[in-house]
């Protein structure tokens, strides 16, 4: 998290509550940055994206639950939950992604004039909204974001007041700096070897996967984890790595939501050689994962169509032999 304070308007607040009001504040400020940025201009609106666990990671007191009700109630004026609307809508959403599988939800003001300041871009803006900060100014989203902490020693010189022109060194004394983050902390070793190689990924004019998103893939049970994330990573080195994919960020997202993996033709060979075994052989069943062979003598045994096509075809076919016999033999 870039700050450690965040503000909202005490108006708002009063109307939507505390957490819609902070919400609309972080779309206030990057929708305002687009703006006075000429970006993201769309059906006369401008507009911003960003998904529901990115807003999380700004704040993380919100669940996604939480943010998913908030933007339902500014831009349908109700929750999922509410039979009927309770506020008056501010939003719209949209989807100008480039790929259809990308399903990330744009956001855009009704009244853009009403919510969004237009106040011309600045340097100091760009350098901290380019470092991924949070606005942590009150109300409608300013030019710069204000400093918060107290200054304990006085100012003689008065270098904080902008009627005052700054020296050459002064500037550079106030100039904020941008911090790197490390996204790789909380990686193992094997963790760390698909996030390179993920990051990786993609040709010239390509967009990257974010540092940020592919730790939250790897560490997050509900993607599935290392072991999904190493699937799909072998699924696009199978198929799509000679394809041109302009957004691989997109493109994951699609594979890991779609539970893509990569082919396993001696998985097929084996389900095929079972089948022909059960046409031949009552006692041989076929499951999803694997056949059955179950027999009066040595009950029931199992064997899993992933396993290496010889060593699958070669025990199977000996255990329906030895059934077979022992059970001619009890009868």
């Amino acid at each position: 998290m870039a700050h450690t304070h965040h503000s909202f308007s005490i108006e708002l607040a009063s109307v939507y509550g505390i957490d819609v009001a902070i919400v609309i504040h972080h779309l206030q400020h990057w929708i305002g940055f687009n703006i006075r940025t000429a970006k993201n201009r769309h059906d006369g609106r401008t507009w911003m994206f960003q998904k529901i666990s990115d807003i999380c990671a700004h704040f993380p007191y919100l669940s996604e639950d939480r943010v998913r009700d908030i933007l339902d109630i500014l831009c349908d004026g109700k929750t999922r939950k509410m039979k009927k609307a309770k506020y008056h809508p501010i939003l719209i959403r949209g989807n100008y992604n480039k790929h259809k599988f990308d399903k990330t939800n744009w956001y855009a003001f009704i009244d853009e004039e009403q919510w969004v300041s237009q106040i011309p871009v600045t340097k100091r803006e760009i350098s901290r909204s380019e470092a991924g900060d949070v606005p942590q100014a009150i109300g409608r989203c300013p030019a710069t974001i204000p400093d918060t902490k107290t200054e304990t020693k006085p100012d003689t010189k008065r270098v904080n007041d902008r009627s005052v022109p700054l020296s050459k060194v002064e500037k550079k004394k106030t100039r904020p700096k941008t911090q790197k983050v490390d996204h790789t902390k909380r990686l193992d070793r094997d963790q760390l070897h698909l996030f390179k190689a993920i990051t990786a990924l993609g040709g010239p004019g390509a967009t990257k996967a974010d540092p940020q998103e592919v730790t939250y893939w790897l560490l997050s049970l509900k993607t599935g984890g290392t072991e999904r994330v190493r699937e799909v990573l072998e699924f696009y080195h199978q198929e799509c790595a000679k394809s041109q994919i302009d957004n691989i960020g997109g493109w994951m997202r699609w594979a890991l939501d779609n539970g893509k993996k990569p082919a396993n033709e001696h998985e097929e060979r084996n389900k095929r050689f079972a089948e022909e075994m059960a046409a031949q052989y009552p006692f041989v069943e076929l499951t999803a994962k694997y056949v059955k062979v179950n027999g009066k003598y040595f009950g029931t045994e199992q064997y899993f169509y992933h396993l290496p096509e010889e060593g699958f075809r070669q025990r199977l076919e000996a255990q329906i032999l030895k059934t077979k016999q022992f059970d001619e033999e009890i009868a």
